[in-house]
């Protein structure tokens, strides 16, 4: 902010993205397993990707929610959960966060070719213990279920 330079200071830029917390009709949560190559191992996340050009956050959401999980849902049924800073010192990723509610799996998955997805779905006791347990260490993931947490307590 004062104007001095810092030596070899590097900022990636990224596409920004959007995650889902999808809540099915029964009140499972569904999550996906998958491998992360950055941090070399398998995750468990809500469904998430990159905006595409200049898709809007929330059609990235919907597109990214019927990839991977195969529920088709409409953007109208989206709640904006609001945007996380990843790695706000080092790149400019932000991601889009939605809540949405009474979703069912009527579709098959379409991944990318390097994708092996597992969907999940979850009790939400089920899920506070993973992340309790660090087996959801996902730092977006986590901001995401403790704010429908607590904007959403009958979810839980």
């Amino acid at each position: 902010p004062d104007g001095s330079e810092v030596d070899d200071f590097y900022v990636t830029t990224f596409s920004d993205a959007a995650m889902v917390f999808p809540v099915t009709k029964d009140g499972k949560i569904l999550m996906v397993r998958q491998y992360k190559a950055g941090v070399d191992d398998i995750m468990v996340e809500f469904p998430a990707g990159l905006r595409e050009n200049d898709e809007d956050p929330t059609l990235t959401a919907i597109r990214e929610l019927r990839e991977e999980t195969g529920v088709v849902a409409e953007v109208e049924n989206l709640e904006f959960m609001g945007r996380v800073a990843l790695l706000s010192t080092k790149a400019t990723i932000q991601v889009s966060r939605y809540f949405i509610r009474n979703v069912e799996i009527t579709k098959n998955l379409i991944l990318d070719k390097n994708e092996e997805i597992e969907v999940l779905s979850l009790e939400p006791k089920e899920v506070l213990e993973m992340i309790e347990n660090g087996v959801i260490y996902a730092a977006e993931s986590i901001a995401l279920a403790l704010q429908v947490k607590q904007r959403h307590p009958d979810i839980f």
